[in-house]
């Protein structure tokens, strides 16, 4: 496909990609909405779009989300106010009104468009009668009513989102049930189901491949990064430069303040390494392309607890002091709260002692940067790596992806 051709690319979200249980738009998203504000001005158009039951659900889940850091941070403001006699304020409640206007503007930074559902011309009959007979996205337990209406918004929107003839229409969805509902309506249309599959695909759009060459090269990029894991001995390079993460986990997820446990990991057994999925970034000059894989290595502690006590670091102090407004802000940027910050400790008292030990199971995530060049059969070859970066904890058990 030529680059002179204009091609616009449309993205309708489900709200698990768009926001999840919190309501924040994730990073992988920021990052899509703020590459394509320099696309417009280009031959290369993408849009973001979600409906109005999405932007009410996730609007919903952010309120939430922000009450429930708002009351942990005061928790732990008032354990520093008795415990060190300070007189720090206490952030308390936001009404919904406000939350939804951070939550609004959230949006409008990031460019998504919503797409407003014609109610007079949804019939409640007719959803109950899907319902009834379980058709997709309806499922057992009669749950899938949003998303019913989710697949009812983008049929009266169709024309909005699909306009043109050289575009591509992606739904960003994990629920398959709804992916389903949505394949057979609309043969056409491309489904993902992560925020870097999405990425990727957008990316690739770009150097203008069409859908079986992305296909294709897709299949081909994950077997080349699996040979590349196996014979530059990537889980090996993860072991030895990051030793430190594994032998004190603890160092990397540590609250400010509060009561703490005096804890020992015990690493048992190896670790194990999963690929998370592959993302192509960018075409470098002449014939060189960029990739990025990210991989997560479960492990399992048997940890010991042999004491607590109450800490606090002068910085995690000072941040205590922080405003609604400015949690507010930091979660609506999608950016880390210095609430949580760690810091020197300021001062430390012992309140009890105990002995304890369990099994605990830790994923850390690591990027690999890596590149290639591609053949014009679609196959990588010259693949090498680059770098390997540390990405942090991941704080969900359920761990999906293949072995590496």
């Amino acid at each position: 496909m030529s680059k002179d051709k204009k091609l616009k690319v449309s993205v309708v979200f489900d709200s698990n990609l768009l926001g999840g249980h919190v309501g924040v738009v994730p990073k992988e998203i920021s990052q899509i909405a703020q590459k394509s504000k320099g696309y417009r001005d280009s031959d290369f158009d993408v849009k973001l779009y979600a409906s109005d039951v999405v932007f009410e659900e996730l609007c919903n889940h952010f309120y939430k989300h922000f009450q429930k850091l708002s009351c942990s941070h005061d928790e732990r403001v008032s354990s520093l106010n008795t415990r060190l006699n300070f007189e720090l304020t206490q952030i308390g409640s936001l009404c919904e009104n406000e939350t939804r206007k951070s939550f609004e503007k959230m949006w409008g930074e990031n460019g998504i468009v919503i797409l407003k559902t014609n109610w007079r011309k949804i019939s409640v009959k007719n959803l109950m009668k899907e319902a009834v007979a379980r058709k997709k996205p309806f499922k057992a337990g009669d749950k899938g009513f949003k998303d019913a209406l989710i697949l009812k918004n983008f049929s009266q929107n169709e024309k909005v989102v699909m306009s043109g003839d050289s575009t591509y229409t992606i739904f960003a969805c994990d629920d398959n049930l709804l992916k389903e509902a949505f394949v057979e309506k609309y043969p056409n249309i491309e489904i993902v189901s992560d925020n870097n599959e999405l990425a990727s695909l957008i990316n690739l759009y770009f150097e203008r491949f069409g859908k079986e060459q992305i296909t294709s090269i897709t299949k081909n990029a994950e077997e080349a990064f699996q040979n590349l894991f196996a014979n530059e001995g990537i889980a090996k390079k993860i072991e030895n430069k990051f030793k430190d993460v594994f032998a004190n986990p603890e160092k990397f997820s540590c609250f400010g303040y509060g009561v703490f446990s005096t804890k020992s990991y015990d690493l048992k057994g190896g670790l194990n390494f999963f690929s998370k999925g592959t993302k192509f970034l960018a075409k470098k000059k002449g014939d060189s392309y960029r990739w990025e894989t990210l991989v997560a290595v479960k492990c399992s502690y048997e940890v010991s607890e042999t004491s607590s006590k109450f800490s606090a670091s002068l910085k995690a102090i000072q941040d205590a002091a922080c405003s609604a407004n400015n949690v507010l802000s930091s979660l609506a940027e999608n950016k880390a709260l210095d609430i949580f910050s760690g810091g020197t400790p300021l001062k430390t008292d012992p309140i009890l002692k105990q002995d304890e030990s369990k099994q605990e199971e830790m994923i850390f995530l690591f990027k690999v940067a890596w590149e290639s060049k591609l053949t014009k059969n679609n196959n990588l070859t010259h693949v090498f790596v680059k770098d390997i970066e540390f990405e942090g904890r991941s704080f969900f058990p359920s761990l999906t992806g293949y072995g590496v």
